[in-house]
């Protein structure tokens, strides 16, 4: 059991903010919000026991889900520090989906220790400020994760609740997974980590939802490929709506990309991106800052569900013109293993591509720089992405990137990222070698 008090414990903080026992706001909102927890620091504690009581915990707060969607700009923390070696903890939002608990949203992995002048096993509260929010949807979940130093338990302090559902808990790494399945879980019943979020509705500062497109671009090849790119908003969205866009673009600097930014507009519910360059190649991310106004209480519409950004990319040969298009897509189809299927019919050949960036709104804040990649069960090989994008030609070719690829008419090309706080996009293009014409899919997301 973990014996404590408010005047016998210490009190610390990840960085330097006011403690409170809910999430820092400037702004006047009434209407709170807690997932996860709360924190009790009047009642006697405890420690779960796992079938490996040194390993990795992952443990799910079923018990207090959220209400409504929310950006939580904090959260606090009760921790037992065995010694003063440094142990990392990951927070995430997850979503349950039949016996399937999937991460939506997450913050980087901390490194934390001990306080300076604390002795070994006294429980401490801390408050982590994150530099991006994590954002809840109506029904997410609360997951924290715990890597402890070698040789010692977890000291995520646990009591005891008067919910029934109580916790999820398992020797599992919820992050590097990216999902759990029920099976691999146990229940604490009537039982509660210590780890709460908690704020007011009308403070949450969400990110505006973006769009992402792997492919766009004015470049010539085997023909001169140039991209449009039109949009659609439904009826989320009152009145015109501005857009903000970025390309990456990658011909600048091929070692890392170059920003080109604009703004669009929709009118009547459609619109054009203008302004594009002369000359680019790479991912174009389109943010909707004005997205539902602010959202409400009953908002559980994804951004793919309410507007539509479709590349169409056109082939200039001299015999006329060809085209091909693809559409942006929002955080569902963003993941850190992506299976890409092909099939290559006489005269063509298939590309795939794989591209990333930072995107907040699906809490990914760091592009992915390499990723691993196979085809069907064969090596791993390892792909750079220097500028957050790359494509691979003729991957059944003779002089294909992917060895195990050359010669198949039928494979699935899978990718991997290597920093699983990065997530990819990938897609595959089939050619046909007279006209150039093209068919683009996207992968699935195993992830």
């Amino acid at each position: 059991m973990v014996g404590r008090s408010l005047f016998g414990m210490f009190i610390g903080f990840i960085c330097i903010v006011p403690l409170s026992l809910q999430a820092q706001t400037t702004c006047g909102g009434t209407r709170l919000l807690t997932v996860g927890g709360p924190l009790r620091l009047d009642v006697e504690g405890f420690f779960p026991t796992l079938p490996d009581q040194t390993g990795i915990m992952t443990v799910i707060d079923v018990s207090r889900p959220a209400m409504t969607r929310y950006a939580t700009p904090s959260l606090l923390f009760e921790y037992v520090f065995p010694d003063a070696r440094p142990v990392q903890i990951f927070f995430a939002a997850v979503r349950a989906s039949g016996q399937t608990y999937r991460i939506v949203d997450q913050e980087p992995t901390f490194q934390i220790a001990a306080s300076v002048g604390t002795g070994p096993g006294r429980a401490e509260v801390r408050q982590i400020v994150f530099d991006h929010p994590l954002v809840f949807d109506s029904g997410d979940l609360l997951a924290t994760v715990v890597r402890p130093a070698t040789g010692t338990a977890p000291g995520l302090v646990f009591f005891n609740s008067a919910s029934p559902q109580g916790v999820l808990v398992g020797n599992i790494d919820l992050a590097q997974a990216g999902s759990a399945q029920l099976s691999q879980l146990a229940s604490v019943r009537s039982g509660a980590a210590a780890v709460v979020v908690q704020g007011t509705i009308e403070c949450a500062a969400i990110p505006a939802p973006e769009l992402f497109i792997p492919v766009v671009g004015d470049i010539q090849g085997l023909a001169h490929y140039s991209t449009d790119v039109s949009l659609f908003t439904g009826p989320g969205f009152a009145g015109p709506v501005t857009i903000n866009w970025t390309v990456r673009d990658r011909t600048l600097n091929p070692n890392a990309p170059t920003s080109i930014t604009g703004t669009a507009a929709t009118t009547n519910s459609v619109g054009t991106i203008t302004g594009l360059p002369a000359s680019y190649l790479g991912s174009m991310t389109l943010s909707f800052p004005g997205y539902n106004g602010q959202y409400k209480t009953n908002d559980t519409i994804r951004l793919s569900d309410d507007a539509m950004a479709t590349a169409r990319i056109t082939a200039r040969i001299p015999l006329g013109e060809t085209g091909s298009s693809i559409n942006g897509v929002s955080c569902e189809r963003i993941g850190h293993t992506i299976a890409m299927p092909f099939h290559v019919t006489e005269n063509h050949r298939v590309n795939v591509g794989v591209a990333s960036a930072q995107l907040n709104s699906c809490g990914i804040y760091a592009p992915a720089t390499l990723v691993t990649v196979r085809v069907n069960n064969g090596a791993s090989v390892t792909i750079p992405l220097p500028a957050e994008t790359v494509q691979l030609d003729n991957i059944t070719g003779p002089n294909s990137l992917l060895p195990d690829a050359i010669g198949l008419t039928d494979g699935v090309v899978y990718f991997t990222v290597t920093d699983e706080a990065s997530r990819i996009v990938a897609y595959s293009s089939l050619l046909d070698n007279a006209s150039q014409s093209a068919t683009l899919t996207y992968g699935m997301v195993i992830r």
